[in-house]
């Protein structure tokens, strides 16, 4: 998570100007690394199997305002920590807008329905390299990241990622515990079940002697 982190402030406080299409390194540097210049992300969180995806990244290629670019969520160089950070679980998922707020894009996969997205939608948005497009929020904000020197921005970046440690402890602590639960609950309720369905003298002689009951009185009805 410190990596991830680290890497994403370096993003905001970098300039780039990426615009070729770009390979596996080239995508991580713009989400986790270095800053996508402005521009507006189209970005692909996919499996090997997902389709369409190259020859809209050509179109996009000398694109001043967007980037179209896919990570690789099955590789294992590192993307797979990409994924898990924005939060992506199914494939394709694609997330578009600045890079300090990417969106869920659920629209059509074919490539006629994606390309007219972009076409609508990868325009500049709000960005450190575009920051009149930002609410006054996210100005202030700028303003004062921008005001602090790099090692204080080090040692919030550190506090905030302990914060983030701290919850994730937490959570893995209580889901231990519903684990153990579980597993507890299931064993009782598996052997409470299994008493009943073995017992010689309940269940199965009761469903034994049923049977044989309805057998002897369809015979006894057809006398």
């Amino acid at each position: 998570m410190k990596f991830l982190t680290t890497l994403l402030l370096a993003a905001i406080l970098t300039l780039t100007n990426a615009g070729a299409i770009l390979g596996n390194d080239g995508v991580k540097e713009i989400l986790v690394g270095e800053m996508s210049g402005g521009k507006t992300l189209f970005v692909k969180f996919y499996a090997p199997w997902c389709t369409h995806w190259d020859t809209l990244m050509k179109d996009w290629t000398d694109s001043d305002v967007a980037l179209v670019m896919e990570v690789d969520c099955t590789s294992e160089d590192g993307e797979q920590e990409i994924c898990e950070f924005f939060g992506v679980e199914s494939f394709p998922t694609i997330l578009y807008g600045s890079s300090l707020d990417l969106q869920i894009y659920d629209g059509g996969r074919t490539y006629e329905e994606l390309s007219e997205f972009a076409k609508e939608n990868l325009v500049p948005t709000c960005s450190v390299k575009n920051p009149d497009l930002c609410d006054d929020d996210v100005k202030e904000s700028m303003e004062e990241y921008f005001s602090k020197t790099t090692t204080a921005l080090e040692i919030y970046i550190q506090q905030q990622e302990a914060k983030l440690n701290e919850i994730e402890e937490e959570y893995l602590e209580e889901l231990e515990k519903l684990q153990e639960k579980f597993n507890e609950l299931k064993q009782e309720r598996d052997e409470e079940m299994a008493a009943i369905r073995n017992s010689k003298t309940g269940l199965k002689i009761m469903l034994s002697v049923l049977s044989a009951k309805t057998t002897d009185e369809s015979i006894e009805s057809e006398l």
